[in-house]
């Protein structure tokens, strides 16, 4: 096995590890990366299973043919998440985490928010 392949393999196994112990796993290399390639074929096959019939297989199909079945499927709703570290209430506290998610779908919204302060000089 060459030392990219190792590499890959590694990456594969550190990244499935993530998954099971944090809530949130970032994917290296994003859609180009070997974790990337896997869940975009995953994908790719979902889509396929749902808009034909049984009789084909979606995962031996080629990633890479065109198709006019889209690859994911249409977004419900977008999410927004801002994070920032800054001091509150005054310039001169302690920096504390602040963060705002947004969720837009159709014909609603929802906001939400979490803000800390830095209480020791209050």
């Amino acid at each position: 096995m060459d030392n990219t392949s190792a590499n890959s393999v590694d990456d594969l196994q550190t990244f499935v590890s993530s998954l099971l112990e944090q809530p949130e796993v970032e994917v290296l290399g994003a859609s180009r990366g070997p974790a990337g390639k896997i869940i975009h074929t995953l994908f790719i096959a979902a889509q396929k299973s749902a808009n034909l019939g049984v009789d084909e297989n979606p995962l031996t199909a080629d990633p890479t043919s065109t198709s006019s079945i889209p690859d994911f499927p249409k977004a419900v709703g977008r999410e927004y998440i801002l994070r920032t570290t800054v001091p509150r209430p005054a310039p001169y506290s302690r920096p504390t985490p602040q963060r705002m998610f947004c969720v837009l779908v159709k014909d609603d919204f929802r906001l939400a928010g979490a803000f800390t302060q830095d209480t020791t000089f209050q």
